[in-house]
């Protein structure tokens, strides 16, 4: 995925690509209501890709609402409904819906039909983004938990987290997810950055440069052997070659979890951007085409299995 700038907020801030944390409520299993002062939901849509190519993904439409109704309950049949607005669609597909939504501390709990667990990439983060802002925009709602009946697919999600535009803008603005390994788990987590492409670097330069300066959270390392250098990275047609140093061998030593999460943490970060559909990997005297459990010897596509819940 491939995403988003930060958009402004009449909230706290917009984040994904997003974003503000709302008002508390007081007891855990009270569903919000209507109330006089608010006339309408905010409901975001995807916008049509030939009205805003390239930039904008999502943007709200206002839903009115009958004063004393379950507003949480309301919120997703509205994401279900199809928009007034042309120049706008549903972000949930035709075969995915949003079977229940209730609420419970400040975390709205989706219920989401079974086919929420194949969706992919950018399909993915857009309906997981639309519901969250749709959902974060009603009073008291500061989180979302997007889930399935046998709970294979569990994402928790705040507005904080949701870009809503397309990485790369233009030459001289971009907002990047960069993937760096938890030290907690087994996964991924995301952070963002902001960088500024032009002749002189690529954004897929910039995002490996990014990925070896390492991440900013203590939670998060950065997998990449040290003194590792980047000798070139290009795209051309949709496929992201990447060639290091004999030193990212290195990561050999490690156990198959980290040579992973290292090879990944490249893979998912570079296909954020909307040119790169897959990642090769070539490294300085590199005997195998594997490297742990994984074959480096063709290009690699997202791994979204990888990717953990998002650090608060």
């Amino acid at each position: 995925m491939r995403r988003f700038l930060k958009a402004p907020s009449a909230r706290r801030a917009v984040a994904l690509t997003a974003a503000l944390v709302l008002i508390c409520l007081s007891a855990c299993s009270t569903i919000p209501r209507a109330d006089s002062e608010q006339e309408y939901i905010e409901v975001y849509r995807r916008i049509v890709s030939s009205v805003s190519p390239g930039s904008q993904l999502l943007r709200a439409e206002k839903i009115p609402y009958t004063e004393g109704d379950d507003i949480v309950m309301g919120a997703a049949l509205a994401l279900r409904s199809a928009p007034e607005d042309p120049s706008l669609v549903s972000a949930l597909p035709p075969d995915v819906n949003i079977t229940r939504a209730t609420l419970a501390g400040h975390t709205v709990d989706v219920l989401m039909s079974a086919p929420y667990a194949k969706l992919e990439g950018m399909e993915k983060s857009l309906l997981e983004g639309a519901v969250a802002l749709t959902m974060c925009s009603l009073p008291g709602v500061d989180f979302v938990r997007l889930h399935t009946e046998d709970n294979s697919v569990t994402v928790r999600l705040s507005s904080e987290e949701i870009l809503l535009y397309n990485t790369v803008v233009s030459g001289a603005q971009a907002q990047v997810r960069l993937y760096f390994p938890r030290l907690d788990q087994a996964v991924m987590s995301a952070e963002y950055a902001d960088i500024n492409p032009g002749d002189d670097a690529s954004p897929e330069r910039l995002i490996m440069d990014l990925l070896l300066a390492g991440p900013s959270s203590e939670k998060l390392y950065s997998a990449i052997p040290e003194d590792t250098v980047v000798l070139s990275v290009y795209t051309q047609d949709g496929v992201c070659r990447v060639n290091f140093s004999s030193e990212f061998l290195e990561i050999a030593q490690e156990d198959t979890a980290v040579i992973n999460l290292t090879i990944y943490s490249v893979v998912n970060s570079l296909t954020n951007l909307p040119e790169v559909d897959s990642v090769q990997i070539f490294a300085q005297n590199m005997g195998s085409a594997v490297l742990g459990t994984t074959d480096v010897s063709r290009p690699l596509t997202r791994r979204a299995s990888l990717i953990g819940a998002a650090i608060y």
